[in-house]
């Protein structure tokens, strides 16, 4: 049967292809007939009737896969200190202030800060992606109409259009018909009265971090300006046989992805309904200049607590400004101040299992010590091994340049405060005055052993239709590649999952740290779970269904099960859903490579 639990997830990486393109099946193998649209070893042999196909690489995006409009281009990329050369149309000519910044792109996108002026012909479509300023007015764009963020808002000519979160990246459209115009901020749109865009051309803005900036002649409609936005997030499939753009990317609230770039795990923080990619490394434990995964993440909406270190009572210690991994996370100096033990407390709870996790980073040898009273763990922050006394759950992982994220959790029993303790030396009774750590994204979960990404936030969603992506015949073939860290969590995480009512058909990673292949409905029920994987590394995963039966391969370790599995998938559901949703919630982990043929 399907789990109930909602297990807690583990990195996954699912690449899923559903197969039936003949009524010729073979249980563990593909069946005959076309793949790939119909080329089969390059030759074009045609596809027989039901042979819906899907891919979506789930892995990379950025402003190169979005096509040129035709009156101008700027990437950010381009931008020199003086000038801004154009991909289409004329440069502009101003200052950079900050060239090359980071963004949530596995690919050269860049943003710009700096301000611009130039030309630029009449024009209908503007289209923007940039990161919201921290705090602050900025100006975007101004030629004709003015696009600016004022008191975080996004704001066209006096109009209100959307709210907007610091340091957050979005995507922006605005199509003019004359009469009207549509404003489209990460895929939700609304409408305002029209304008006359082209003219004197002035871009930028100190503050604001711009990565593209496209102006057409030709508007675009909802449809097109959608695809843009899935293509720019890397959600749009590369192959489909029916709708290649999800039906629903939706979350409700900004949140934080993260990237591997340059040697270090890089924190970014995107607006509302962007669906995030993150590259994370291929086992905790190696380099960070080693092998990275990038997929699909997707977390639900949980309880976090972001109790900032700056409000802990506190013994021999000050707290000031200090660094951070992100822009768009307050960092404080834990200082040490005289003689003796030098710590800060915070109330922990003790109604329900709870983690608590931070950034940390040592400054002049500093380390620390997380005491729960019954058990205590110690963080060296050099990357050794935490050292555990007593029953508690402690890890800190490596995100470069000094950075560890440190998290420890415990069940209920008998938890009161939690005491952050100063370590010089390997002591935590001294003299010293000075700053021994910088401490970022402190925050409390409850519900759970493991943490989530910087919240609070809403749910992930992500979903993509059946018609003509899924086969219309009652067998299947699912591949994926899972990957989940390494510690044990509490609940179940889908990696694709078909539902409706009390009919579905799941690939998750269960609470056991099985992949799990299962399914319940009218007339089919099944579950082949494979054997624990619980080692932080990239699961590949082959599951599929006919009437003769299931089969499961991880990591080529293959099982089969008799079973009643000749279910049509197309017929019984109308779309399917990635990293989230189900009977076993979200992964709170990566998927990727989805594929549907």
């Amino acid at each position: 049967m399907v789990s109930g639990m909602r297990a807690r997830a583990l990195f996954v990486g699912a690449f899923v292809v559903l197969t039936g393109c003949d009524d010729v099946y073979d249980l563990g193998s593909s069946p005959d007939g076309a793949v790939d649209a119909g080329v089969d070893g390059g030759v074009d042999v045609g596809c027989v009737e039901g042979c819906g196909h899907f891919v979506a690489p789930l892995a990379s995006n950025g402003a190169s896969a979005l096509e040129p409009l035709d009156v101008l281009v700027l990437a950010g990329e381009d931008a020199t200190d003086s000038s801004w050369p154009a991909r289409v149309g004329s440069a502009l000519s101003g200052a950079s202030v900050e060239r090359a910044v980071l963004g949530p792109f596995t690919d050269a996108t860049r943003g710009n800060r700096g301000r611009w002026t130039g030309a630029v012909a009449a024009a209908s479509t503007l289209e923007l992606v940039f990161a919201a300023p921290l705090d602050g007015d900025a100006r975007l764009v101004e030629s004709g109409v003015r696009v600016a963020v004022v008191a975080g808002e996004l704001v066209l000519d006096g109009a209100v259009v959307a709210t907007l979160d610091g340091g957050a990246w979005y995507h922006v459209v605005v199509v003019s018909n004359g009469a009207t115009a549509r404003v489209t901020v990460n895929g939700a749109s609304s409408s305002m009265a029209g304008f006359t865009l082209g003219g004197t051309l002035e871009v930028g803005d100190d503050d604001v971090a711009l990565a593209w900036l496209a102006i057409g002649d030709a508007a675009l409609d909802d449809a097109a300006v959608r695809d843009r936005f899935a293509r720019l997030t890397g959600v749009r499939a590369a192959e489909s046989g029916g709708d290649p753009v999800p039906v629903a990317m939706e979350r409700g609230s900004s949140a934080f992805t993260d990237l591997v770039q340059g040697g270090a795990r890089r924190l970014h923080r995107v607006g509302a309904h962007w669906p995030r990619l993150a590259c994370r490394p291929d086992a905790p434990a190696e380099s960070l200049v080693g092998a990275t995964v990038c997929g699909y993440f997707a977390e639900g909406a949980t309880t976090i607590v972001s109790p900032s270190i700056d409000t802990w009572a506190r013994t021999n210690v000050s707290v000031a400004a200090g660094q951070s991994p992100s822009t768009a996370v307050p960092g404080f100096a834990v200082v040490s101040e005289g003689v003796g033990v030098h710590e800060l407390r915070l109330a922990f709870g003790a109604e329900e299992e709870r983690v608590l996790s931070f950034f940390a980073r040592s400054v002049d040898g500093g380390a620390l010590e997380l005491d729960l009273g019954s058990a205590r763990a110690r963080f060296a922050l050099d990357g050794s091994t935490p050292t555990i006394e007593g029953t508690l759950e402690a890890h800190d992982e490596d995100w470069g340049e000094g950075w560890r994220r440190v998290w420890l959790a415990a069940d209920a029993t008998g938890l009161g405060d939690v005491t952050l303790r100063l370590v010089r030396a390997g002591a935590t009774d001294f003299a010293f005055d000075g700053a021994l750590l910088h401490v970022a994204g402190v925050q409390l979960e409850s519900n759970r052993r493991d943490p989530t990404s910087i919240g609070p936030r809403a749910a992930d969603v992500l979903a993509y239709a059946t018609v003509g992506n899924v086969p219309s015949v009652p067998a299947g073939r699912l591949e994926a590649s899972v990957l989940v860290a390494g510690w044990p969590r509490l609940h179940d995480g889908t990696v694709v999952h078909f539902a409706r009512a009390d009919q579905v058909v799941n690939l998750y990673y269960s609470v056991t740290a099985q992949v799990t292949f299962a399914a319940t409905g009218d007339g089919f029920v099944w579950n082949l779970p494979s054997e624990p994987i619980r080692d932080g590394r990239r699961i590949p995963v082959v599951a599929t269904w006919a009437s003769e039966g299931l089969s499961l391969d991880v990591r080529g370790v293959s099982d089969t099960r008799t079973a009643v599995g000749g279910v049509e998938a197309a017929a019984l559901f109308d779309r399917f859903f990635v990293g989230v949703g189900g009977p076993s919630g979200e992964l709170v982990g990566l998927v990727s490579d989805v594929s549907i043929r």
